[in-house]
């Protein structure tokens, strides 16, 4: 069974709000004289630890709400690690703010999403609820 048409739609809004803070976290601001692009990961990344701990902790906020709309593990996984990955090199001091000026965690993981989502919307069975068997509501005697 096809996901209802409003549903399908609140699904992309929240995608598109997950790539919007996504561009915030890792592109926003254009470094001067450059074509780099960094966001306040990178920015808040030169913060010592705490600025690395804040940083995961926003980006593992984008990982929740990407699970709250449906996305399965094989897609949630990749951007766990993604996080994992950025916060846990982002400590060491100078590697990490260099790491972080170049692997856009929340870029990737918001990219990952969005391909997800485009298979699931031309896929022929359409995108079922976790849970819906795409049968219909079950008959009880």
């Amino acid at each position: 069974m096809a996901r209802p048409r409003r549903a399908a739609a609140e699904i992309e809004r929240r995608i598109c709000r997950i790539e919007r803070l996504a561009r915030l976290f890792d592109q926003q601001f254009r470094v001067p004289g450059t074509r780099h692009r960094v966001g306040i990961d990178g920015l808040l990344g030169l913060i010592p630890f705490a600025g690395d701990l804040a940083v995961a902790v926003l980006a593992l906020g984008l990982v929740a709400e990407a699970w709250r709309i449906g996305a399965p593990k094989r897609i949630l996984a990749p951007m766990v690690g993604n996080v994992i990955l950025d916060a846990t090199v982002g400590v060491v001091p100078f590697v990490g703010d260099l790491f972080d000026f170049v692997f856009k965690a929340n870029t990737r993981n918001a990219l990952r999403l969005r391909v997800w989502w485009e298979k699931q919307k031309t896929s022929s069975s359409g995108f079922q609820e976790p849970g819906d068997s795409g049968q219909g509501p079950s008959e009880k005697a």
